[in-house]
């Protein structure tokens, strides 16, 4: 189990700047999720981006733009969001998946008819 932190924020053509105190990135196209384990000795009290250094969120950062150069893509963060965000998409990931599941088990039954 885990506990979501945040999201890197980006758009489409990841252009924009680093912004937002309280720590989701996101990209319109491909949110990105920061989160610890729910159970850890050495992170229990960490809830929010903002309780994580300064350099440990340029390596997050770092990470996401070196690992998308490698792929050939451009990847910029644009902003930063809190855990409040990051639940509300994973809750809204859900429904779409749940909904999605729903349509095509629906689909299959149709087709067996």
């Amino acid at each position: 189990m885990s506990r979501p932190l945040s999201l890197p924020d980006t758009s489409p053509a990841d252009r924009g700047h680093p912004g937002g105190a309280d720590g989701v990135w996101r990209t319109s196209e491909n949110d990105r999720l920061i989160a610890v384990a729910s159970v850890s000795r050495t992170h229990e009290e960490i809830v929010s981006l903002e309780m994580l250094s300064d350099n440990l969120l340029q390596e997050i950062e770092h990470f996401f733009i070196s690992y998308n150069e490698i792929k050939g893509k451009e990847f910029t963060p644009t902003g930063r969001s809190g855990p409040e965000e990051a639940a509300r998409l994973i809750e809204e990931g859900q429904q779409k998946q749940q909904e999605h599941a729903g349509k095509r088990a629906a689909s299959e039954s149709q087709q067996e008819r």
